[in-house]
């Protein structure tokens, strides 16, 4: 037992060690909490409706000519009451700051290889 100082000293380092690992994994894992997630009722009425836009060839051609075309009143009747929506077709922005907004959008490509963005907007009443 000689060097019983050195056993001590490599304790320590390897308890410090611990420590600051410790710490280092508490502080990532807090990061993750304050990330806002989607509801999962939102997130398939997103997925729903955003697939129907993008294979239904009436929707997609009311994304190019939204001024001339009533088609998207029977895409949202897929919506329940409780939530309310907004869409927006390509630069356009919508903003409703009082409310958790909830935003998904895809792009769509005709035969002539323009592309417009359509931009879905749901919240909760």
């Amino acid at each position: 037992m000689v060097n019983k100082r050195g056993y001590i000293q490599t304790l320590e380092a390897v308890v410090a060690i611990l420590i600051l690992l410790s710490v280092i994994l508490f502080s990532i894992s807090l990061r993750g909490v304050d990330e806002p997630r989607v509801p999962e009722d939102i997130a398939l009425l997103q997925k729903n409706i955003l697939g129907q836009v993008q294979n239904n060839q009436e929707y997609r051609d009311c994304v190019f000519y939204v001024d001339t075309c009533s088609g998207f009143s029977s895409l949202f009747d897929l919506i329940p009451e409780t939530i309310d929506k907004n869409y927006t077709v390509d630069d356009s922005v919508f903003i409703k700051t009082d409310v958790n907004l909830y935003v998904d959008s895809v792009i769509i490509v005709n035969e002539t290889n323009s592309a417009k963005t359509f931009t879905l907007y749901l919240w909760r009443k």
